[in-house]
């Protein structure tokens, strides 16, 4: 038992060695060195500040020229919208001119005899006597196409045909 309170006292006394030293290393260090650590402390603290206000204006500055385009474009918007507005409302307005207007008489289908012609020797049946026909009433190749369902050519050479008849 001796024993146990000799370790004991033994190691108290080797706490309050350490504690001492310590202390004393501890403000050693602190009389010497503490103010340049606070000036250090300090000049790192203020740069950091400095950083975040530089870093608080750009992104301020960035807000405000991204507001300032977001009102210019929302204005380029609104514009183009009231004139497609307008626009939409001249033709809403046209197109009930036109459905209130009286439409024009549809063109009659030109009568066309049935019975073969002939011209200088040759036999229409009568598709192309109607053809002929149509031409005989100063109808265009294309609107005689139109009426008949016939090509172009087809009707080109009946036009020919009876150009050499009258000839």
């Amino acid at each position: 038992m001796d024993q146990l309170y000799l370790y004991v006292a033994l190691i108290g006394v080797g706490f309050v060695l350490f504690a001492l030293t310590r202390t004393k290393a501890k403000t050693v260090s602190q009389a010497t060195g503490a103010p340049q650590q606070e000036r250090e402390l300090k000049m790192a603290l203020d740069e950091f500040m400095n950083g975040l206000e530089e870093e608080n204006a750009r992104l301020l500055d960035s807000f405000t020229r991204l507001q300032v385009e977001y009102k210019q474009q929302f204005g380029t918007q609104q514009q183009q919208i009231e004139e497609l507005i307008e626009r939409v409302a001249e033709l809403e307005g046209r197109l009930t001119e036109v459905e209130t207007q009286p439409s024009s008489p549809p063109v009659p289908e030109p009568k066309v005899s049935t019975a073969p012609t002939t011209v200088s020797g040759f036999a229409f049946n009568e598709k192309y006597a109607r053809v002929a026909e149509l031409i005989r009433q100063g109808q265009t190749p294309e609107q005689i196409a139109r009426f008949t369902g016939i090509g172009i050519g087809e009707i080109q050479m009946v036009i020919g045909l009876s150009e050499r008849e009258e000839s």
